[in-house]
């Protein structure tokens, strides 16, 4: 068999290379890493802004909902009121109307006893009728042109 002779400043210049370019790697890993960390580290502050403004807009549509209910509750509240006068109203309008068809009806009753009592007016005659022309007993007025 044939040997094989190892040459040792070969191969302790493919290492010392090797360890160059393992260096080079190594540091562009830890500036990855190191990167990835802020991008992860701003991410979660991100996040955590966001759900702090999720919060408060949450506590912001829980308050308008109360707020809104309050409201609800008192519009409510002035309807009630608003329909119990209304029905006031409407049992005065009956009472007014009960009391109109009464008199209107006490009325109709008594008209045809009135008219069986009053005579007739007698006719005057033609003669007062016919309109007077001449202008005696009357004086002409100041301002009036003369004639």
């Amino acid at each position: 068999m044939a040997k094989k002779t190892i040459n040792n400043s070969d191969n302790s210049a493919d290492l010392q290379s090797d360890s160059k370019g393992n260096s080079k790697i190594d540091e562009t890993l830890v500036e990855n890493f190191v990167s990835l960390q802020r991008v992860m580290t701003n991410l979660s502050l991100s996040l955590d802004n966001l759900s702090n403004r999720m919060s408060r807009l949450l506590d912001l549509f829980e308050a308008s909902a109360k707020s809104l209910a309050e409201k609800d509750m008192e519009a409510e509240r002035r309807n009630g009121d608003i329909m119990r006068k209304l029905e006031g109203l409407t049992e005065h309008n009956k009472v007014f109307a009960q009391g109109l068809t009464l008199l209107h009806e006490k009325t109709n009753r008594e008209v045809p006893q009135m008219q069986e009592e009053t005579r007739p007016l007698p006719r005057m005659p033609a003669q007062t009728m016919q309109k007077r022309t001449d202008n005696e007993g009357y004086q002409r007025s100041i301002s009036s042109p003369k004639p």
